[in-house]
């Protein structure tokens, strides 16, 4: 699977793994798509699903994985202090 950047610097196709999962009996999407990390709506477009209901036993799923984030890092908040001494 291949994902789009719009991020400066980042090139603008991204090879995204991702990996397949079984259905089981019992198993609904939004279970699989907790278990594994990501929305039932990217499993569903990545399957051509048209309805989460529409899973059966046996059904092979590609579940798409997340691309690391591209931005950088949060900047650790810094505090100063001042102490003011009396007299001076």
């Amino acid at each position: 699977m291949l994902a789009t950047s719009t991020v400066p610097g980042v090139p603008s196709t991204v090879a995204v793994p991702q990996t397949t999962y079984e259905v089981k009996n019992g198993d609904v999407l939004g279970q699989i798509a907790e278990t594994f990390g990501v929305s039932m709506q990217a499993i569903m477009d990545a399957n051509g699903l048209d309805d989460p209901n529409k899973i059966s036993v046996g059904q092979s799923l590609v579940i798409p994985r997340v691309p690391p984030s591209t931005a950088p890092p949060p900047v650790a908040a810094t505090s100063t202090t001042s102490t003011t001494v009396d007299g001076e």
